[in-house]
């Protein structure tokens, strides 16, 4: 690929980047949960999530993005599946994916900068399980 079409390519991405960032500011809460609840709703009917043990999935931001605690809720109430959710795990940005155990969990979590819960590396009197790390 040329130079070019590289610049092209990082131009292109910048202005669908910005695009969407405006429709979704433009999104009402209530369009926003709308959208997020017929998005639930197709996620959990897909034969794959059904026969899923194991989940990842992201803890979203309180706007301007898909609201997936309806999901993260309907996985951990659901005890043949685990769920792993991106954590940052250093200050130089590492990220891990790291268990939630249950809606107790979920709800103990600390928020950060973005209004996003973070879960910490520890759970109960030790470490959350890592999705990463168990990876063979």
């Amino acid at each position: 690929m040329s130079s070019m079409s590289i610049s092209a390519v990082r131009s292109a991405k910048k202005a669908l980047r910005s695009s969407m960032t405006k429709s979704l500011r433009n999104l009402t809460q209530a369009e926003l949960q709308t959208q997020s609840e017929a998005i639930v709703g197709k996620v959990v009917a897909l034969p794959a999530f059904q026969r899923a043990k194991t989940i990842s999935c992201y803890l979203s931001m309180p706007t301007a993005e898909v609201q997936t605690m309806a999901l993260v809720s309907t996985i951990l109430a659901d005890t043949g599946k685990k769920l792993f959710v991106p954590s940052l795990t250093s200050n130089d940005g590492e990220m891990d994916f790291v268990r939630l155990y249950d809606d107790g969990d979920l709800r103990t979590l600390p928020t950060g900068l973005w209004g996003i819960p973070e879960p910490t590396t520890e759970w109960g009197d030790g470490k959350r399980q890592s999705g990463i790390s168990n990876v063979t």
